[in-house]
Order: structure tokens, then C-alpha cells, then sequence
């Protein structure tokens, strides 16, 4: 066939199209304006386009949800997401999720979504699935389409669920089984106000997302239970801790009754000695209070604004006591002007009297602490450096997090609970701030914790 000089400049187009499909735009303006089988070619080409298109945008919804899954996200965050994001692909007026409970062979309606305002079949709604088409939808694993569900109730006049979501305007359905390693875990209903919705096709293309879409729903349900049992964990340690402050608080004070009322040197070290545990599990409790209630969202942080200089030494004054017993020297470096921060000055005080009293506890005899607040980036800096043992790289990582052990141990003999740290980290993300750690063995340690510094 010999190209016209007009078909010959189509075919240039033509190949400029595909160098753009291959680039990602599939949106082609290309007129092929005859009936020709170069105008036949641009046709299809265009063709090609709208389903590469199609195709691209249904592997981006795809790659946000499995970014949801990573994210962990709740069941709610999934099923809306699928909601407001699989309506090219798959027509729907409603969409709702039941789970299968296995003790009792039941559906469960956990979540529903629906562009009507009339919803009947409501989150609770239960069935037996046992002889029931539902049933045999998980028999079989195949997505089950009524394309006339009006029809379908005057032939099954006892399914309460389809006299429902009839009433709720819709007139077709698509439901489709959850099921992870052979083991269903529910069903997806798409319902759509139109008869006649709901073709192979759809089932097609819902197999292919049912296994992502089957993991992310367990994912979703097994990280909120997950959450659930932290939280119960969380309120049990609370309430126990709570119980075991009382009676600790009433042995020592009892006592410093008893040091006050006997002075020979035999029962006043006893007594020294046992009050020394009281306070250390004192501090345990404290500890464990803080940072349960930081983990289930309750500490009471109260902000205002601060100059941190008094803060740092308001915390070294204390800490120089202790210091002063090891042979321990703290330097400050200051500066003369900084601006104020918003903070809860009580917590920032329990970040540096830890970090102080963790440089203390590390070091030997002899060397120095050396404590530098300064502005940086628009963020009030604090350092706290040690000439102690160092941290071993490895253990880094293990510093922020509850009840962590590392390989160094204390020089003097000081006890740790492994929380304090933790409760630190905690306690400047809270702020919206940021916590690090330099550290060579050998040679020394250095914490840096920085918090947004307010206009000066």
C-alpha cells in the first residue's frame, strides 16, 4: 500500500503517541479523520490509550491501598478508601462488609457505606450463614451476581437482608467472598440502584483484587483487636501500679517514723537500707505510670511559654548533689540570649533531670558533664555529654524503647528501671520536638534534644 503524503505526516503522529504512551500520557490528541487503515490505526491507538489509561489509574488505587495496608490503617480507613476510590472499575451505589464470626457461624455487618440516605441494613445486622446462599458463596469462592433482587426476594420471600437493601432503593447486587489462606473471613456487597448492573467482567476484575483486598481487611481487623488488647494491657498495668503505690508510700513512712524514734547505728542502716528499695520502687511505679498513661494517649502535658535556661538549671542544681558524691564535675555553657519555648516545664525538668542523672550514673570518677543550650535551625538546643563508656553502636537503636537493656552498666553500682528514656523520646515528640544520640565507647555520650524555639 502506498502512504499519501497526508497518511504518511498521520503515521509521524501516530509514533509520537506511542513515544508518549510509553512515557505515561495516555490522553492522545490524534484526529484520524478517515475510514482508511491508517485512520483505523489512530482509532485503535486511541483505544489503546483510554484502556491504558484505565489500567494505570486502577494499579494507582491498588498501590495506595497496599500503602494503607503498610500504614496500618483501620478497617474503617480501607473499606472507604475502596468506597471512594473503585467506582470506575466497579459500578456501586453501596458497599458493605460483613465478617464471618466462627464460634457461632454468623455474618456480622461490621461496615456499610452508601450514597442513599434510607440505610436499613445497618452495621449489627446477623445471620446464620450456615444453609444459607452465603454459604455457598464461600462453597464455591465465587463472587455471586442478582442483577434483579426484587425478583429474587419474591422467589426467597424469608431473606430479610435482600427485603432490606431493597428498601434501601437498591435493585442489584455483587457479592464477593473474603478469603485469606482457604479460610473466609466475610463478604464485600456492591449494590447499585440499577437493574442489570453487574456483569462477568466485575467478578473478573473483583478476583483480582480479592486476595490484596482479603489480607488488608484481616490486616486492618487483627492491628485494631491488637489495639484493643495494648489498651486493656495499658488500663490493667495502670490500675495495678496504682494499687502498689499506696501501700509502698505507708512502709515508708513508717519507716522515717521508726529512724526518728530509734538512733543506734545498726537499725539506722537498716532502715536507711530499706528505705533506699522503697523509693527505688517508687520510682518504678512512677515510671510505669508514666509511661502507660504516654502510651495510651493520657498524660496531661500543659504548655506555656518558657525560658528553657531556667529549666537546665533549675535540673543541674539538683543533679550537682549527686554528681558532687562520684567525684563528678558539670560544666554549663549558656548563652545570654535565647528565645522562649512552649513547653510543660514540668516535663521538660523530668527530660533533663534524667538525661543529667543518666550522664552521672555512667561515668567515672573524675570526669566532666558538660551541659550546652543553643539555637539552631529556629529550634532551642540541649546537650548532654558524658567522658563515660560509650554505647557499643548496636545498642543505639535500643535506647528509646521500654524496659531496653544495653551492654553498659552503671559505675556505681545505680539500679535502671529502662523506662526513663522511653518516657523521654515520649515526652519531646509530644512537644514536637526531636531527641539524638551520639556515641563512641571509649570516649563519651552525647543526647541532644531540640524544641521549636518561639519568635524572638
Amino acid at each position: 500500500m502506498k502512504l499519501t503524503p497526508k497518511q504518511y505526516d498521520r503515521l509521524l503522529q501516530y509514533r509520537i503517541a506511542v513515544d508518549d504512551m510509553i512515557k505515561g500520557n495516555f490522553d492522545l490528541l490524534l484526529n484520524p479523520d478517515t475510514d482508511d487503515p491508517v485512520g483505523k490505526l489512530g482509532n485503535s491507538l486511541i483505544e489503546l490509550g483510554r484502556k491504558l489509561k484505565t489500567q494505570s489509574q486502577y494499579i494507582e488505587t491498588i498501590t495506595q491501598l497496599v500503602e494503607k495496608i503498610n500504614a496500618g490503617f483501620t478497617t474503617s480507613d480501607i473499606l472507604n478508601h475502596i468506597f471512594e476510590s473503585f467506582r470506575p472499575y466497579i459500578p456501586y451505589d453501596r458497599i458493605g462488609f460483613s465478617r464471618i464470626n466462627e464460634e457461632n457461624q454468623t455474618v456480622t455487618a461490621l461496615w456499610c457505606r452508601s450514597y442513599s440516605d434510607n440505610v436499613k441494613l445497618d452495621v449489627g445486622y446477623e445471620a446464620r450463614l450456615a444453609n444459607s446462599t452465603l454459604q455457598d458463596i464461600i462453597t464455591t469462592g465465587q463472587p455471586r451476581i442478582l442483577n434483579d433482587l426484587e425478583e429474587y426476594l419474591a422467589k426467597n420471600p424469608s431473606s430479610k437482608s435482600t427485603r432490606l437493601i431493597i428498601e434501601e432503593g437498591m435493585r442489584s447486587s455483587l457479592t464477593c467472598p473474603l478469603i485469606v489462606e482457604k479460610k473466609p473471613i466475610g463478604f464485600l456487597f456492591f449494590s447499585s440502584c440499577k437493574p442489570l448492573t453487574y456483569a462477568n467482567t466485575h467478578t473478573e476484575l473483583f478476583m483480582q483484587l480479592a486476595g490484596i483486598i482479603s489480607v488488608t481487611i484481616e490486616k486492618a481487623i487483627l492491628y485494631e483487636r491488637l489495639m484493643e488488647l495494648n489498651e486493656l494491657k495499658n488500663k490493667f498495668l495502670g490500675m495495678t501500679v496504682h494499687d502498689l503505690r499506696n501501700p509502698i508510700a505507708i512502709i515508708k513512712g513508717f519507716l522515717d517514723l521508726l529512724l526518728l524514734q530509734d538512733n543506734s547505728d545498726y537499725y539506722t542502716k537498716v532502715f536507711d537500707h530499706i528505705r533506699g528499695q522503697a523509693d527505688k520502687m517508687l520510682s518504678l511505679i512512677g515510671d510505669l505510670l508514666d509511661i502507660t498513661a504516654i502510651e495510651a494517649g493520657k498524660i496531661n502535658i500543659q504548655k506555656k511559654q518558657e525560658n528553657i535556661i531556667d529549666v537546665v538549671n533549675d535540673s543541674v542544681k539538683t543533679n550537682r548533689l549527686i554528681s558532687m558524691g562520684k567525684n563528678i564535675e558539670i560544666q554549663v555553657d549558656l548563652p545570654l540570649d535565647l528565645p522562649d519555648v512552649y513547653i510543660d516545664k514540668a516535663r521538660i525538668y523530668q527530660v533533663m533531670d534524667n538525661l543529667i542523672s543518666n550522664a552521672v550514673k555512667f561515668s567515672e570518677s573524675g570526669t566532666v558533664i558538660t551541659i550546652k543550650v543553643y539555637l539552631k535551625d529556629k529550634s532551642v538546643c540541649v546537650s548532654v555529654s558524658d567522658q563515660g563508656q560509650g554505647i557499643p553502636q548496636s545498642d543505639l537503636p535500643k535506647l528509646f524503647q521500654p524496659f531496653s537493656r544495653i551492654g553498659v552498666r552503671p559505675t556505681g553500682g545505680e539500679k535502671s528501671t529502662g523506662l526513663g528514656l522511653a518516657i523521654v523520646k515520649k515526652i519531646i515528640d509530644l512537644h514536637n520536638g526531636s531527641i539524638e544520640v551520639e556515641s563512641q565507647p571509649g570516649i563519651g555520650t552525647m543526647v541532644t534534644f531540640c524544641l521549636p524555639a518561639l519568635k524572638m
